[in-house]
Order: C-alpha cells, then structure tokens, then sequence
C-alpha cells in the first residue's frame, strides 16, 4: 500500500520513497498493534507485514517505539513555526502554525488520534512519547531564541516554549479523551485561547 499527497511532489524522489515507505510501515504497525497488543508484536512481524526488511524498519525508525511514535508533521511543524515567528509575536505565531497544519493535514486526522491512543495507553509508548515531547520542546526552545535573538536560557523564552509545547500536548489529550469528536483545531484555538487571557480560569 502507498501513501501519496500532493505535497509530496515537492520532495526529492529519495526523499518522497522513503516516507511513503514509512508511511506504510507505521500503518501496517498500528494495525499489528491494535490487532494483538503492544507487547505481542515484534519488529520482525512488521516488517512481514509492510514487505520490508526489520533492518528497514531499524534504519528508518531505530526503535519499535518510534515506529507508532514518529510522526511526519513534527518537521512541517517546527518549520511553520519559524517562519510565522519571523513577523507575529510567539502566540499567534503558534496558533496559526497549527490552525495551518490542522486544516492541510484534515483528512489525516484518524491515522493520528490512532496513534495517540496506542501512546496515552502502553507504558513504552507513552514513555517514548514523553521523551519525543522534550525533544519538540528543545527545537521550539532553539526556534524561539533565534528568532528574538535571545539566548535559548532566557527566563522568557524557556516560559513560552514550555507553555506553548504544554498546550500542544494538553490540546491532544482532550482531543483523545474525547475520541476525536471535537475539531483538532478548535482544541487548540481553546488552548492558545487560555495562554492568551493570561492563564485566567
């Protein structure tokens, strides 16, 4: 099975096979995931199951975690990002980074509340999930210093990385909790919303 968006016609043609074969891989393991358990499935057995060799699926993604972990929007992300930070002050800088990225990824939104199930759900996964957060935390952290031209240790710019990766993170757990009934993206309108009126209940 191939997994192709427009978008991809932008990328190099090594670049576009390798995630197309990513792609596949992480669906054919969600499904092996869902199907028998976390702890049940090898990386041997998604490997049989996407056509690919398991040293495939350790060059790609290094670990079993990140094979559900990994997810091919953080980049556009960090990169959205950057260069709103370039003119809008680093809340709506933020809230229009995701309201673009909801909207151009809409029809990919199940793909992903599934793996944010199966990471709010197994230990391992919610672990590796952590560990991936700190990592967006960092990047938005080195994004942010460099585009106001402070270092990445101001006190200002350590708050509004955290605030802002924690309403990422906290918009995700209610859109989970709720089963994906609500819009992505009205959540985080909610979220960015909150940091905006000053952290007032």
């Amino acid at each position: 099975m191939e997994i192709t968006r427009p978008e991809d016609a932008e990328l190099p043609l090594r670049e576009r096979k390798k995630l197309q074969a990513m792609r596949r891989i992480q669906i054919e393991a969600l499904d092996l995931v869902e199907q028998r358990g976390y702890e049940e499935v090898t990386v041997e057995d998604i490997a049989a199951a996407a056509d690919v060799s398991p040293s495939s699926v350790y060059r790609y993604f290094g670990t079993k975690e990140n094979v559900i972990i990994w997810d091919e929007y953080d980049p556009p992300l960090l990169a959205g990002l950057a260069d709103h930070l370039g003119s809008l002050p680093p809340l709506e800088a933020g809230r229009l980074t995701m309201r673009t990225l909801t909207s151009r990824f809409s029809s990919d939104l199940e793909h992903s509340l599934r793996r944010a199930r199966l990471i709010f759900g197994v230990p391992e996964l919610e672990k590796a999930g952590r560990e991936n957060l700190a990592t967006m935390h960092d990047a938005v952290t080195a994004i942010l210093a460099t585009t106001s031209g402070r270092p990445p240790g101001d006190l200002a710019v350590r708050v509004i990385a955290i605030a802002m990766v924690g309403a990422l993170q906290a918009s995700i757990e209610t859109w989970v909790e709720g089963n994906g009934k609500r819009s992505l993206q009205d959540v985080m309108d909610e979220a960015f919303d909150v940091l905006a009126n000053g952290l007032d209940l």
